[in-house]
């Protein structure tokens, strides 16, 4: 309810100070007859009873509770019979029901998605123009340019309305044709042929957008790099339904470059500095703006004398320019000595090592870079203040040049200053927490040097308190860009005194949710993952968290979670989730060979729809194929179909049912080929946004194993094995499928038994852990350190005669590019010679395996690995000679967004297992030595 103060202020003034009204008659005719006996009873009042000024007042206070008016004013009201009090309101409109007219293409409940104001909400004229302003970029987004919505409110009571919305959707309108307009006829026709992969789409903003974008790609694989299309011009035809499309393109200009003089610095090198890929410029002249870059270059590797001139010449008729840059590189200028002096602390030698190591690579190896030099003199000043000495500055450099202009001495004029120690801790605006409380989160204490890092630390400290307490627009009033303005220094400065001035601003509680932008996905699964309700304090963790939980469920491309009532005193506010969705449908596929005995060849293709209905409720299906062409000519495939149910009970829990039918070679010695139906019925949780629990309820294999050239000796057999057990993931990596830094870990058990489902003769229990570290050597670095560790053990349980676990199922084995590389999938461990006859395993075992790789950059997304791969298997009661196999090698990657396309080639450490395969018969074939692994995505 909105009351005037003023007129309210004025009128009780009125009453309770002028003596000849303290009671009259009340008209309550604005109100409901409702509303009148609500106040009649309150006030033990009947019908025409005379109302005291106290009265009217308890009346507006009743009526100031019910929240249901903008306005609530008492008139006094005179005529020729005397005078009385008249009640006056302005009831606030609800909305009743909003209601979609012509609308064919989309429903409704999409539509709906739309609104910021629901049934039964308060109604607000801006709030309703804003959502058909949705709706109608909601068309637009999906082609329909020329939809018409017309608003109506239709008045249903005193205090509700209709909401009507009326869509003429018209036809969508495609793209019919592109012109491209320049003075080279040429490129006019390559851009349009190019181009016309766009035609028949719908015209949108972003096939606008896909479409410029597309050009100004094509344009700099030319070296067109003025060129952009431009002055768009939109025809259609009568109806709209056919889009034409012209573009000018002003400067068709092409650029070659040609380098004279450099010897230092190779042109390839050159080139990779003018980014010629990514390089646009609005510029006339551009060799003034490419030579600016190619001298940077010279200058951070030390040639401060470079000189460097350029020449256009142009070739009209071609649309032709070429650039000449003549380079006289000079010397490389090196640094001959660092002088220290002023007044410090420690030794001079101390602050030299200190600037070659903390300025950069070029300094560190004695070379001079200006910039880079005064990086370690802004970067020794942070240290010294680190340590207390806060008021430390560089007060002069001097540079002498030799006589060859080859060497430089270099004298650095340091003034340290006295160590400040913290003389008081004051605080002013905390009304929420008393001084002491404040000093405990700080950790600082008076006495104790003032260190600049500990400080800096203790004030983030300070506002993660109070915003993690609800105080999100905490800021300290004295704090700019200097810290001094939170200090206050002795004469001296030996003493400095900490002063806090914080605005604490509004506690913030959630008042309520607004979901925007979702036009696929259903209201109800966006609220399901955010981590806050209505009525909880909101934090930035729980703003952090639900933003991650989002993410993490690949139905968005945008997520952004904020209040509407930022930078106001208001404490209940609006949270709005707006989010942009994402195609919930997929298509994979794929195809590629290996040298896995001698020529393997597979493929796959993948259909899924992530978000049925806008649920949540995904469902998938995955054909693969793998055929060794060269031996075994056995195609193995695999078929699975899952379904996933995202929020089982209302709850975070998600279900998951698998179904799968495969063929494969499992004993290529024999060559036995198994056939497997397996059914999974599983549920999984995420913790937190790092931490996955997962849980297979059951899972049931029936396992067919038959030969393959269907051998009377090997005739076939049936198994079941069912099985149940839990999972854990850790996953602490700054990027799911390239990280370069954070750790991932995982730990799983698995247990079978006849009760389950299996066969009478399988029961055993199964465990594995594995941890994984990603070690970034710097934060400018490419370079990353990777190490994977792994522990596995498995048990049989079975007391039967022929109990035991099927190697070829469920065994612990090594080989293959998930872990020793250099070997095929069993053959590192444990291959025939090892086993022998054995195929089951009738006692207990253990895998070791540690995987070690150092990435190095290349070339934009091409990077190179060297590794080393090692592990080891042992059997209780097999006694296994060199039971450690390993290998090392070398990769070289292209990064995509799900991965790394990966070509590793591997050699075997250990010789003795090329000793081992010859007692096999398998020959001395030089693959055993320097397999080849192809792959997407990495350890």
């Amino acid at each position: 309810m909105i009351l005037n103060p003023i007129k309210l202020i004025l009128l009780l003034s009125f009453i309770l100070f002028t003596g000849d009204l303290w009671a009259a008659n009340f008209d309550l005719s604005a109100l409901s007859l409702e509303k009148q006996d609500e106040i009649y009873k309150q006030l033990g009042k009947g019908k025409g009873d005379i109302f005291s000024a106290h009265e009217m007042d308890l009346t507006l206070k009743f009526l100031a509770q019910k929240e249901d008016y903008n306005f609530v004013e008492i008139d006094l009201v005179k005529n020729e019979t005397g005078s009385y009090y008249r009640l006056k309101t302005d009831q606030i409109k609800r909305i009743r029901k909003i209601q979609f007219v012509g609308n064919k293409i989309y429903s409704e409940s999409e539509l709906k998605r739309f609104l910021s104001i629901p049934e039964k909400s308060t109604y607000e004229q801006q709030a309703f123009v804003e959502s058909a302003d949705r709706i109608r970029d909601f068309y637009k987004e999906r082609g329909f340019f020329n939809a018409v919505l017309n608003l109506e409110i239709v008045t249903a009571s005193n205090n509700e309305i209709d909401l009507k919305i009326t869509i003429d959707e018209n036809q969508k309108s495609i793209l019919k044709s592109i012109l491209i307009k320049s003075k080279s006829k040429e490129l006019n026709a390559f851009l349009e042929k190019k181009l016309n992969k766009y035609l028949n789409d719908p015209f949108t903003n972003s096939l606008i957008y896909d479409i410029k974008k597309r050009a100004r790609e094509l344009l700099n694989e030319q070296h067109r790099f003025r060129g952009e299309l431009s002055a768009q011009n939109i025809k259609s035809n009568k109806d709209e339904t056919e889009i034409y499309l012209e573009y000018n393109l002003d400067f068709p200009e092409q650029y070659e470059f040609k380098f004279e003089g450099n010897r230092q610095i190779s042109t390839n090198q050159l080139e990779e500095v003018l980014d010629l890929e990514n390089y646009f410029t609005s510029n006339p002249s551009i060799g003034p703006e490419l030579l600016q870059k190619i001298k940077n270059k010279y200058l951070a590797n030390g040639y401060s004398r470079i000189e460097i001139a350029v020449e256009e010449f142009t070739f009209d008729l071609q649309f032709k320019k070429s650039l000449v840059f003549k380079i006289n590189e000079g010397p490389q200028v090196r640094i001959g000595s660092i002088t220290i002096n002023g007044k410090y602390n420690e030794s001079s030698d101390y602050y030299v090592k200190f600037i070659r190591s903390h300025s950069s690579d070029v300094i560190a190896d004695d070379i001079y870079y200006r910039e880079d030099f005064e990086l370690g003199l802004k970067n020794l000043i942070t240290e010294r203040r680190n340590l207390g000495y806060f008021r430390a500055k560089i007060l002069s450099t001097k540079t002498i040049y030799n006589k060859e202009k080859n060497q430089v001495e270099i004298t650095v004029n340091l003034d340290e200053g006295p160590l400040t120690k913290i003389a008081k801790i004051s605080f002013e605006g905390n009304n929420s927490f008393e001084d002491e409380k404040l000093k405990e989160v700080l950790n600082l204490k008076t006495g104790e040097p003032l260190k600049l890092n500990k400080f800096e630390e203790a004030i983030e400290k300070l506002k993660s308190f109070y915003k993690n307490s609800g105080y999100l627009e905490m800021a300290l009033l004295n704090e700019r860009n200097d810290q001094d303005d939170l200090i206050t220094y002795e004469a001296d400065n030996t003493l400095g005194s900490i002063q806090l001035k914080i605005y604490e601003g509004p506690k913030i509680y959630v008042a309520a949710i607004l979901i925007d932008g979702n036009t696929i996905t259903q209201n109800f699964v966006i609220q399901n993952e955010l981590d806050f309700k209505v009525g909880d304090i909101l934090t930035p963790q729980l703003i952090e968290e639900s933003t991650k939980r989002l993410q993490r469920t690949g139905y968005f491309n945008a997520i952004d979670i904020k209040t509407q009532e930022e930078k106001t005193q208001i404490s209940q506010r609006t949270v709005v989730v707006r989010v942009l969705d994402r195609d919930p449908g997929l298509f994979t596929f794929g195809i590629g060979v290996n040298n896995e005995r001698k020529l393997t060849v597979r493929g796959y293709s993948g259909v899924a729809y992530r978000n049925l209905f806008g649920t949540g409720r995904g469902i998938s299906a995955r054909l693969e194929g793998n055929q060794n062409i060269a031996q075994v000519k056995f195609l193995e495939r695999k078929v699975t179909l899952g379904y996933l149910e995202p929020y089982i009970f209302d709850s975070r829990f998600r279900g998951r049912v698998n179904l799968t039918r495969s063929l494969f070679v499992s004993d290529f010695d024999r060559r036995m080929a198994s056939e497997v139906d397996q059914i999974t019925f599983s549920i999984e949780k995420d913790i937190t946004s790092h931490i996955l629990f997962s849980w297979d309820l059951w899972s049931l294999a029936h396992i067919r194993d038959y030969s393959i050239d269907h051998d009377p000796d090997l005739p076939d057999s049936n198994s079941d094995i069912a099985t149940i057990g839990p999972s854990f993931d850790f996953d602490f990596r700054n990027h799911p499928f390239n990280p370069t830094e954070g750790t991932f870990s995982r730990i799983d058990f698995e247990y079978s038994s006849p009760e389950l489902g299996s066969n009478r003769t399988v029961n055993y229990i199964k465990s594995s852990a594995s941890f994984t570290h990603y070690f970034k050597f710097s934060s400018s670095s490419s370079w990353v350190w990777a190490n994977s560790f792994r522990h596995a053990f498995l048990k049989n349980l079975s007391q039967e005669a022929t109990g035991g676990v099927p190697y070829d199922k469920k065994g612990l084995l090594l080989g293959g590019q998930s872990t020793i590389r250099g070997f095929q999938f069993g053959e590192a461990f444990p291959n025939a010679y090892d086993l022998g006859t054995a195929t089951k395993l009738t006692t207990q075992e253990e895998l070791r395996l540690i995987k070690s790789e150092l990435r190095f950059p290349i070339k934009g997304n091409f990077v190179g690995a060297l590794f080393y791969d090692g592990g080891s298997v042992t059997i209780k009661d097999i006694n296994i000679a060199d039971a450690y196999r390993d290998s090392a090698g070398i990769a070289f990657r292209y990064s995509t967004p799900v991965g790394a396309v990966s070509f590793e080639w591997a050699y075997k450490l250990d010789r003795s297992i090329e000793r081992k395969e010859s007692q096999l018969g398998e020959g001395n074939d030089w693959t055993k030595w320097l397999p080849t692994h192809f792959s997407i995505g990495t350890f």
